[in-house]
């Protein structure tokens, strides 16, 4: 369907014909020609024109087989404009409506039979009827033309919502996912180093009152530091994905991340080859996270004593090396744990993220090792 309530248009269309075909044969029909079919003839030219989109070759016909009747019934057909008018619509309808090879097909018929159909006392004029006609066989191929470009370019419009909605949808979604591994990064190295601390601290309560105050005291600063990070991503999430120009940890932390590791007993060494420079914001927060996200994962699965961190300046990469001396099982376990399921594929997707690979896995001494080289480029 083209255009609003095509069937009412065609209905008005063939009133209005009919109308005025009957109006002039009233007009162009001597007095001692039969109106009884003078009148009926001259709406039935035009009612074919009802079904000129459904069925255009079907109009085309019966709009010229009421003319031949017309024609052996009086003689001749009356000299009006509806008389030429409505087969010219008809002619329109096919080239608009019809394959181009049948609306060649039908034009040609019709611009045959309307001539010989108006073969008279000066003979037919069919240079005229097969200009006219074919002039309007021409105007429905292009209006064909113009409303299958209009078909297009909605269809074109519509997919471009489609993928519009998808890009928005696939960006929100990797927003969430973005803010889901933050999320996860903080909190499981918050509470792990909580829950370590609140164990040191329950066991010295008794022994070591000053140790134990120690142990609360750095609990209490671990679950500051996580209630900052936790109001930085709600207020994220509340403004729609945007980040509210907080601080981001980086390498440049690492010296405090270290800090809240050892708090919890873990002996961590520290590193650093190749000269330090700044290193674009995506690289340097995504570095942190993995060695936050893997020295996590020994605090909390592997029952490590020691842990030894590499921080390595490339001229092209940064690569991050973090190995202990822990039950790897156990930390390998932490990827597919119920109830976890971000440690390594976070650190991973945050590698691949940036074009860089992470490796981990049991090294020969029976630890653990991570090992991420991330591009700075």
């Amino acid at each position: 369907m083209r255009g609003p309530s095509p069937h009412r248009l065609d209905v008005a269309v063939t009133c209005g014909f009919a109308g005025i075909a009957v109006t002039e044969a009233l007009l162009a029909t001597p007095s001692d020609d039969p109106l009884a079919f003078v009148v009926p003839s001259a709406v039935a030219l035009a009612v074919p024109l009802l079904v000129r989109r459904h069925r255009p070759a079907l109009a085309l016909v019966g709009v010229l087989a009421v003319m031949a009747v017309q024609r052996a019934v009086l003689g001749e057909i009356w000299d009006a404009g509806s008389s030429l008018a409505i087969p010219m619509c008809a002619v329109y309808s096919a080239g608009a409506y019809l394959p181009r090879q049948r609306s060649l097909a039908a034009t040609g018929v019709a611009i045959v039979v309307t001539s010989i159909l108006d073969v008279g006392a000066d003979g037919s004029d069919w240079p005229f009827l097969t200009l006219i006609l074919g002039a309007m066989w021409v105007a429905g191929m292009v209006a064909r033309r113009y409303w299958q470009m209009a078909d297009q370019a909605a269809a074109y419009a519509a997919e471009l919502e489609v993928l519009q909605a998808e890009r928005e949808e696939n960006a929100a979604r990797a927003e969430r996912t973005r803010i889901a591994r933050e999320l996860h990064d903080v909190v499981a190295h918050c509470v792990s180093t909580i829950v370590v601390q609140a164990e040191a601290g329950q066991a010295l309560i008794e022994a070591d009152r000053s140790g134990a105050s120690e142990s609360f005291a750095a609990i209490q600063d671990t679950g500051r530091q996580a209630m900052v990070e936790l109001r930085r991503l709600l207020g994220l999430l509340r403004g729609g994905g945007q980040d509210d120009g907080g601080p981001q940890p980086t390498l440049a932390h690492l010296d405090a991340l270290l800090a809240d590791v050892r708090r919890t007993g873990l002996h961590v060494s520290l590193e650093i080859a190749g000269t330090p420079r700044e290193l674009p914001p995506g690289v340097d927060l995504s570095a942190y996270r993995i060695l936050q996200e893997s020295l996590t994962n020994t605090v909390k699965h592997g029952r490590a004593q020691r842990a030894a961190v590499l921080v390595r300046y490339e001229a092209e990469a940064l690569t991050l090396e973090i190995v202990d001396d822990g039950e790897a099982a156990s930390v390998t376990a932490s990827a597919t744990a119920p109830g976890g399921g971000h440690g390594l594929v976070g650190m991973t997707e945050r590698a691949h993220l940036l074009g860089g690979t992470l490796q981990s896995g049991r090294t020969h001494e029976g630890g653990y090792a991570v090992r991420a080289r991330l591009p700075l480029s």
